[in-house]
């Protein structure tokens, strides 16, 4: 029985500016979870399939220039993992 852990794109911001490029997700990654946002890490359970995300957690600041932050139940219902 083994885990397989995967790590999806990560966002990139250039220095001393408010510009955020294009960010793209790690192929192999939106292949497996089907998942668009950065920072994300999946895991697999080899034996069973049981399916795990980790999105990072965002400060309450992050909302006020990006939008509603949403909870981890969204992304479990939404990307249709176990867990």
């Amino acid at each position: 029985n083994s885990l397989m852990l995967f790590e999806g794109g990560k966002s990139k911001l250039r220095d001393e500016t408010d510009h955020e490029d294009l960010f793209r997700q790690e192929s192999s990654f939106h292949y497996l979870f089907g998942v668009k946002e950065p920072d994300t890490y999946g895991c697999i359970d080899s034996k069973t399939g049981y399916t795990m995300l980790f999105f990072p957690r965002l400060p309450p600041s992050y909302a006020t220039w990006m939008g509603k932050i949403k909870s981890l139940e969204f992304f479990k219902d939404h990307y249709k993992v176990d867990r």
